[in-house]
């Protein structure tokens, strides 16, 4: 009403100068966490009153908590083949590799030259549907015009800016990268870029939903354990 936005323009100035003053002395980044806080308590309260049911409430305040979750913090490290299977460049593909990679049952294989660090591309899985392993048993580098172009993104990035990558570049995985300071071989230090890790869309996914995503090809230890998630 008319009487309503006269009384808003006329608290107006005397509410800016005091949230201003109240932003100086308390600091914004404060309020922001109270903020959130409140709100988790709020969603408390609708799932109290039967407003929301568990999975909403559980998924309501995984998206409040989402912005501080980092592609680190979610990725699976690849340091070794317990935590994430990879294939060196080298690998001969023989009838006794292609019995591995199909009871693996991943669709996209890492591969890595020498060092795990070091990604090279990505292996298909669908694109040895042609290969006769009793033939052809060529190694992934004589193949290595197969390879999908690995695509990079900082440890630091936040799970909502990797969200938004996955959906603009419609890629399901991507290799968390960190800058290090090692000694090369002269002594000298040098900033490098190293991977550290896989985040993918389901990575991402499961901590919205707060619950792991299981699927045909995990057995019940790995839904117990909640270890192995490139199964992408």
């Amino acid at each position: 009403s008319y009487l309503l936005w006269v009384l808003i323009a006329l608290t107006f100035f005397i509410a800016l100068p005091i949230a201003k003053i109240l932003d100086c002395v308390l600091g914004a980044e404060e309020g922001e966490i109270l903020s959130k806080n409140k709100l988790k308590q709020q969603i408390d309260l609708m799932k109290k009153d039967i407003l929301v049911d568990d999975q909403e409430h559980s998924i309501l305040k995984a998206v409040i908590d989402l912005k501080n979750e980092t592609a680190k913090t979610l990725c699976t490290p690849i340091k070794s083949e317990e935590e994430c299977f990879m294939l060196d460049l080298q690998t001969k593909l023989d009838r006794k590799m292609m019995q591995i990679i199909y009871e693996k049952g991943y669709s996209r294989i890492p591969i890595y030259d020498e060092r795990r660090s070091d990604i090279v591309g990505i292996l298909m899985a669908k694109d040895l549907i042609l290969m006769n392993p009793d033939k052809d048993n060529p190694t992934i580098e004589q193949i290595s015009s197969i390879l999908r172009e690995p695509s990079m993104i900082s440890k630091d990035t936040n799970a909502m800016a990797a969200l938004d990558i996955f959906l603009k570049e419609k890629k399901h995985l991507h290799f968390v990268t960190e800058n290090k300071t090692i000694i090369n071989d002269k002594g000298v230090k040098v900033n490098v870029t190293e991977n550290v890790g896989i985040i993918t869309l389901e990575d991402i996914i499961e901590a919205l939903m707060n619950k792991a995503i299981a699927d045909e090809m995990d057995n019940d230890d790995e839904e117990k354990n909640n270890n192995n998630v490139n199964a992408f």
